[in-house]
């Protein structure tokens, strides 16, 4: 019933990819995948505060894992959460003065989430690895994990909170309207 819209996703999707430095074939979304996204491909939105191009939010780990597996599916690819690894390779510097710039804090949202890739991108085209929401890791037990890890600060924290590169454990079955995910796709050679 949605087939027609496939072009279209396929598009969002490619259009966003960037390499992960040092990693043969992988590649991760530039953002924080947006509403839009999740609810062309999940059929609903569990974000409290809507907008298509915000970040989606409210979201369980569960519910990220399920999105990477039917996107897999969609894009006949292996799709996943990036492992926090994956993750520190792209993020760069997190210098308190470096980043006042380039991200959604506490000090330049009153708390609210923006757009995804409307902050300034880092040195190698990636937006929003520390602000705006924390995203949701990869884990090694995938089949009912009790306890996963949020990763990059949000808007409700500050820039010096934010140049620690925030970690949190929490329930795989939490929703939290400052908690989103990213995604990586492994292309062929």
């Amino acid at each position: 019933e949605k087939r027609d819209e496939i072009p279209t996703l396929l598009e969002t999707v490619y259009g966003n990819l960037a390499a992960v430095p040092g990693e043969r074939n992988l590649l991760l979304y530039r953002t924080e995948v947006a509403q839009i996204l999740y609810s062309r491909v999940m059929g609903e939105n569990p974000s409290s505060a809507r907008g298509n191009q915000l970040p989606v939010e409210s979201v369980t780990w569960m519910e990220a894992y399920q999105f990477v597996h039917r996107l897999g599916w969609i894009l006949a690819r292996p799709v996943d959460l990036p492992s926090r690894e994956i993750y520190m390779s792209v993020l760069g510097k997190t210098d308190e003065s470096l980043i006042r710039d380039n991200v959604w804090s506490s000090q330049n949202t009153d708390r609210e989430t923006r757009t995804v890739g409307s902050s300034m991108p880092n040195q190698i085209g990636f937006f929003d690895l520390l602000g705006n929401v924390s995203e949701w890791l990869r884990t090694d037990d995938s089949t009912r994990p009790a306890r996963v890890v949020a990763f990059g600060g949000s808007a409700r924290d500050s820039f010096r909170r934010l140049s620690t590169v925030p970690e949190e454990s929490r329930s795989a079955t939490e929703r939290n309207r400052f908690v989103g995910f990213r995604i990586t796709v492994q292309m062929d050679d």
